[in-house]
């Protein structure tokens, strides 16, 4: 449980660094298929998350997670 604090920093730090570029993407692709390719990064994500073995690992998966979210959010609205 005490290792709940570094993951979401690691997942914040993902979505700080797409969120930077996240407007650029929508309006170069457009939402739907911003919204997809949110999807697909954040699903890569999470599938990622349920494979690793190391501690290392974790932490890319959940840096990638949260790199999908910032799309998903910017193409809805």
């Amino acid at each position: 449980m005490s290792f709940i604090g570094p993951m979401l920093s690691v997942q914040g730090v993902g979505a700080v660094l797409m969120g930077l570029v996240a407007s650029r993407v929508v309006k170069r692709y457009g939402e739907p298929r911003g919204v997809v390719l949110g999807l697909l990064v954040a699903s890569l994500g999470l599938g990622l998350v349920v494979v690793v073995d190391q501690v290392w690992e974790l932490l890319v998966a959940v840096a990638v997670l949260g790199t999908g979210l910032p799309l998903i959010f910017v193409a809805f609205n």
